[in-house]
């Protein structure tokens, strides 16, 4: 599966849940979180300057957000 918007790129080879709403993707949770890409085990975000994924509250749930930081 590959998805793309304004944030970047999502490339997943090995398996992820598409909400019913097209909003929200499940995927593993990440190995790797670097300033322009994120990966975990079957897949890899590649993010557009501005963007960044944060950890939750929770111990295992990450959001992709807009940078307004910048």
């Amino acid at each position: 599966m590959r998805i793309s918007d304004n944030w970047g790129i999502l490339t997943v080879t090995e398996g992820a849940l598409l909400g019913s709403g097209w909003d929200r993707v499940t995927l593993s949770e990440p190995s790797i979180i670097s300033a322009d890409r994120v990966s975990g085990i079957g897949w890899i975000l590649e993010l557009n300057e501005g963007y960044i994924v944060k950890k939750d509250n929770s111990d295992r749930n990450y959001t992709l957000l807009r940078n307004n930081y910048k």
